[in-house]
């Protein structure tokens, strides 16, 4: 294999373990530039996720054991860093201040040298592949690694972000913070782990010396993934797993599967942050600082989850009860009190992360942070066993002061009450009489709704309209309920997918509370926000605004702000101008709304959906990596509140499979769609408007595989789904239409596609305006079929639709390539003066940052502006195109067209 291809290998190794298990080989075979590339890759990543493959030694470790490595003297240079002096030598190697020193930048770093043994070929390519996704770590929480790669005698080496600070528990120590100060400087270590795992790192080494914290007191993690690369890579011999002074461990902080040399998962972390918490809370290590070995390895190692840290600050003896004295001391306490303080909650939080099952502990460092939140907040924890008892203490310990003033009022109220009791007797009949109505008609709609009864529903829209016709009539006398009850039936209606029903049931709330209920009423405003939703779903904008601009100013003026209501309100008003593309108005409110989310003492499943619109928002940025880890994230979240199954799981990978589409990583995209399609087939009934979008976007999706007769039938579907549940005219058949044209098209069936899509550039006209870019988007596609014909109505089409098109995306090399085409039409027809300008803009839009490597639309467009000058007469200015065309392509072999198409410039420049 060349060197070349060896970097593709590196480079690609490395983006497949972004990826999901399932959709890695996919994406390598997909992205790869030939079957041998593909299979080195794939055999890599199966020899990763196999435990033990790559823990091996070196052929020369028994001579880098025998003897000590040889202090780097100041001056050296490894890489673009020059040594300073030693910072220190562990058994990963030496550590040293260096400084940048190729003039780049001005920098101090430290630069770790590794034990072990990178020079072959495929241990420095697993080496730098793993190093690449270190490198992509940024959290405000974890030391950057800034640069890596192999030193001249073959080790490897890292530079990391200097970080001038203490270890945790001597912090903690030096300045007497209690268990509360030390639980929250905690919490952020947690959230640095948890963000590391969710991008496929595990640190393996989690330990005082590894976590720092600055002077400002802001926790730092060092080391991450090192670990795992010195096992991996740096030892790259044959290797038994009893032989743990070759692994990289620390063994008073290693997990049992590291001590037995099993597979290494987050687990492992999960429990080495249960170690560090102990060491932190307690002052100590659950067991003596000695490394076991032999058959006494396993017991003392199971015993660490047998130690209750509530018993360890006691101490019995003279010696031992001074020395808690001074750890209770420095926790601003007593033996005593720090006993009652860790019983009880924290014992059974430390005591489950360090469970010796790798499955019965905390699964991930998000929940346990969450459990230490509750704990904090004075909620009960799930590491606790469940019980009316426990939850009970847990409320009253948290409201103890509520509960007094509710005992004193309660006495006060009693004899006040007895006297009132005959005249509020009626009243109460008409109070309770008009609660079992809600009572009984939201349980009965809401049960009909298949977004809460999740599929199991029937007859749902004869319940419905039984229900409105005896709301309508029934309660004309109580219009508030009458008013929440229509907006309950509307927002079922809505996700059926029934949405003029759902509308008439808004407008009849709407006019019930503007005519009935006061003006401060606070339901107004999320009527008309549910109301302005609905009419951006169905297309008129115009009014949707109108209806949300009120419903902000009037949720600003009456709405209880920092609610899950006024968050989620604040949510759908962003989302709406979102799809009215209208991010300037969108992105505060989501951004509030997320923070709000945030601060709330219970997670709630609506916070995932502003992250999903927020992801929507980068993703039309253009900010496709952004856009993902929101969508990721966004899953993760739903899951765990909702469970696997839920609806919004489905909407949050829909959105992952859109972005994933975007950057053409299809397997991961389509795996994606065909997950969210099955959990909404699920639920939703057939024909419903989600359902029509997900078999639209798996369709649009074969289609860009280079896939069209798989696409068909599912565009078909999508289309006729939408014209049956929004009508003909809706912006949404407009796009199904455009969808399907496009896969005609590319099956050679142009009359069907021209059809097509003069139909959808017809709709997206009458509903956006012929100066939109979404009809100038389809105009661009009729253009492009147009020409296949040599209709002269090409050039008119390209002439109204680009300029819009480019003014939306200026970036887009499509476009661009438009943008040359449309030049090459206006100079054939003897228009060079109004083709010039056209084409030296594409020219720059297209300018690759490396010349020697151009792409085939720049070296096209180089040739249309080379020949275009030559026409007009500019010959020396056609002289220097041409030659920047040349020298382009001159890696190329003298038959490729772009190269013959230069050379025939010149021959014609020559004459």
């Amino acid at each position: 294999m060349s060197p070349e291809q060896w970097a593709e290998v590196e480079a690609l190794f490395a983006r497949a373990l972004e990826h999901d298990a399932g959709g890695r080989e996919d994406f390598v075979r997909a992205r790869a530039s030939g079957p041998e590339v593909a299979e080195v890759v794939l055999e890599l990543l199966e020899a990763r996720r196999r435990p033990g493959l790559f823990d091996e030694l070196t052929d020369r470790q028994d001579a880098l054991e025998a003897t000590e490595s040889t202090t780097l003297p100041a001056g050296t240079r490894v890489g673009a860093w020059e040594v300073v002096g030693q910072l220190g030598r562990g058994g990963m190697g030496e550590v040293y201040l260096a400084h940048r020193a190729d003039g780049e930048y001005d920098q101090d770093a430290a630069l770790k040298i590794l034990g072990g043994d990178v020079s072959r070929p495929d241990a420095r390519s697993r080496f730098l592949a793993e190093r690449q996704i270190l490198a992509g770590l940024s959290h405000p929480n974890i030391a950057r690694l800034l640069d890596g790669g192999v030193a001249d005698d073959g080790r490897p080496f890292f530079v990391l972000e200097r970080v001038e600070g203490r270890p945790i528990d001597a912090y903690c120590d030096e300045r007497g913070l209690d268990v509360t100060d030390r639980i929250r400087l905690f919490l952020p270590v947690c959230e640095a782990v948890q963000y590391a795992h969710q991008n496929l790192v595990v640190h393996r080494d989690i330990k005082p010396a590894n976590l720092l914290v600055t002077s400002g007191g802001v926790p730092k993690l060092l080391d991450f993934g090192i670990a795992k690369l010195l096992d991996e890579h740096a030892l790259s011999g044959h290797a038994t797993s009893t032989r743990l002074g070759f692994r990289a461990l620390t063994p008073d902080y290693a997990s049992p599967e590291q001590f037995r040399g099993l597979s290494i998962t987050p687990a492992s972390d999960v429990y080495q942050l249960g170690l560090l918490l102990y060491q932190v809370l307690v002052g100590s290590l659950p067991y003596p600082p000695t490394t076991p070995s032999g058959d006494d390895m396993e017991e003392a190692v199971d015993a660490r989850a047998r130690t209750r840290p509530s018993a360890a600050v006691r101490g019995h003896g003279s010696q031992a009860g001074q020395e808690a004295e001074r750890r209770a001391i420095a926790r601003g306490s007593t033996p005593g009190r720090l006993a009652r303080r860790l019983r009880g909650d924290l014992d059974d939080i430390i005591l489950k992360a360090l469970r010796p099952e790798p499955d019965r502990r905390y699964g991930s460092a998000g929940q346990l942070a969450d459990d230490l939140q509750r704990h904090l907040e004075g909620r009960p924890v799930r590491a606790r066993p469940d019980s009316v008892l426990y939850r009970a203490g847990k409320f009253a310990r948290r409201n103890a002061l509520a509960l007094s003033a509710v005992s004193v009022v309660f006495l006060v109220v009693t004899g006040f009450a007895v006297g009132m009791r005959r005249q509020a007797h009626e009243t109460a009949i008409e109070r309770d009489r008009a609660q079992e109505v809600v009572d009984l008609l939201v349980g009965l709609f809401r049960s009909s709704d298949p977004f809460v009864s999740l599929g199991d529903t029937v007859t749902v829209r004869e319940v419905l309209e039984r229900g409105a016709v005896r709301v309508r009539e029934e309660l004309g006398d109580q219009p508030e309920v009458q008013a929440t009850l229509m907006e309950v039936m509307g927002d079922v209606y809505d996700n059926l997918g029934l949405l003029e029903p759902a509308a008439d049931l808004f407008r009849s709330s709407l006019d019930v509370r503007r005519s009935r209920l006061r003006d401060d009423d606070v339901g107004l405003a999320f009527t008309l926000r549910r109301l302005g939703m609905l009419k951006t779903r169905t297309g008129d904008f115009e009014g949707a605004d109108a209806l949300l601009r009120e419903a902000l100013e009037r949720l600003r003026r009456t709405a209880r702000r920092g609610t899950t209501e006024y968050a989620l309100a604040l949510n759908d008003i962003g989302y709406a101008w979102q799809v009215q593309a209208r991010p300037d108005l969108a992105e505060p409110l989501l951004e509030e709304a997320l923070s709000i989310y945030r601060g709330l003492a219970e997670p709630v499943l609506a916070q995932g959906v502003t992250l999903v619109n927020l992801g929507w928002l980068r993703r039309t940025d253009g900010d496709a990596d952004s856009a993902e880890a929101l969508f990721r994230k966004a899953i993760a979240y739903r899951r765990d509140l909702g469970g696997p199954d839920h609806p919004s799981v489905a909407t949050a990978l829909d959105a992952l499979g859109g972005v994933l589409s975007d950057i053409a990583e299809f397997g991961g995209a389509d795996s994606a769609l065909v997950e969210a399609l099955r959990i909404q087939r699920e639920i939703l009934p057939e024909g419903h408007t989600t359902i029509a979008g997900l078999v639209y976007e798996r369709g649009n999706l074969l289609r860009r595989q280079g896939r069209p007769a798989d696409a068909e039938p599912l565009l078909r579907e999508a289309l006729a789904s939408r014209i049956a549940a929004l009508g003909e005219e809706h912006f949404l058949v407009a796009n199904s239409r455009n969808g399907l044209a496009l896969a005609l098209q590319d099956m050679g069936r142009d009359g069907e596609a021209e059809v097509l899509l003069r139909q959808a550039w017809e709709g997206y006209r009458a509903r956006f305006g012929a100066e939109h870019v979404n009809p100038a988007i389809v105009e661009l596609n009729l253009a492009r079929l147009l020409l296949r014909s040599g209709a002269a109505e090409a050039e008119e089409r390209l002439d109204h639709g680009l300029p819009i098109v480019l003014e939306a995306f200026p970036e887009s090399r499509v476009n661009l390539g438009d943008l040359v085409t449309l030049g090459l039409l206006r100079c054939q027809a003897g228009r060079v003066e109004e083709a010039l300008p056209e084409l030296e803009r594409a020219v720059d839009g297209l300018t690759p940052e490396y010349p020697s490597s151009a792409p085939d639309d720049y070296l096209r467009a180089l040739n249309a502006l080379g020949s275009c000058l030559l026409d007009g007469g500019r010959l020396e200015d056609a002289r220097q195109v041409i030659n920047r065309s040349l020298q382009a392509s001159a890696g190329r072999p003298e038959e490729d067209p772009f190269r013959a198409f230069a050379e025939g410039l010149k021959r014609r420049l020559e004459a």
